[in-house]
């Protein structure tokens, strides 16, 4: 997929990777980050942003996942989590 990237990012000390996800194949967006967290470990990697579209968590392909099941992939993910984004559309929430 030449036109996403791979980036990894370590679980800060309070158990959160940094960021919010909205979407999945149950709604009408794909996975894709819809915050961050200011000081969190996505916003100071400075590699996940806003619009983001999630296309693996951890080597697995959630883009036909349901809303749930991809925030559960996120949540059950070890402490170094390995995403494959792809640019998403310029949002604001």
């Amino acid at each position: 997929m030449s036109d996403s990237k791979i980036v990894e990012i370590e679980r800060n000390v309070g158990g959160s990777f940094g960021f919010s996800v909205i979407g999945g194949v149950d709604t009408e967006l794909p996975p894709m980050v819809c915050a961050l967290v200011h000081n969190g470990s996505a916003q100071l990697s400075g590699k996940i942003h806003v619009g983001d579209v999630l296309v693996e968590v951890n080597d697995e392909c959630v883009s036909r996942l349901p809303a749930k099941k991809v925030v559960e992939s996120l949540k059950l993910s070890p402490d170094t989590l390995k995403l494959r984004l792809r640019k998403g559309i310029s949002i604001q929430f």
